[in-house]
């Protein structure tokens, strides 16, 4: 089954532990690359980033505390940024915090 995620690029805050992680190895199996971001559990979130880089996908994984409109800004540029090309970017997918879609920072990061 096609999903369209195939080289599309979704942010995931709290990707470290639960369904955070869940969500980010799903979309890595389906074929998406990754934006994953904690603001605290970086040992979590760089074994989540080497389970999800085994699949293909390509993943930038930072430290990012989404309260923070400032900080969750940054983390979305400096992801776009890292990308080959820049392209398939942050600014241009779809914002997920533990999994559902996440309105209420769309702004903060990027137009997502």
């Amino acid at each position: 089954m096609d999903t369209g995620l195939k080289g599309k690029t979704v942010l995931i805050t709290g990707a470290s532990r639960n369904i955070g992680r869940i969500a980010a190895l799903a979309f890595a199996r389906e074929g998406a690359n990754l934006a994953i971001c904690t603001s605290s559990k970086m040992e979590q979130l760089n074994e989540v980033e080497k389970e999800a880089r085994a699949t293909g996908a390509r993943v930038v994984a930072a430290q990012c505390d989404v309260s923070d409109a400032a900080m969750l800004a940054g983390c979305g540029t400096g992801a776009r940024d890292r990308q080959p090309g820049g392209t398939n970017a942050p600014s241009r997918a779809r914002c997920f915090s533990a999994g559902r879609p996440r309105s209420r920072n769309a702004a903060a990061c990027g137009g997502c």
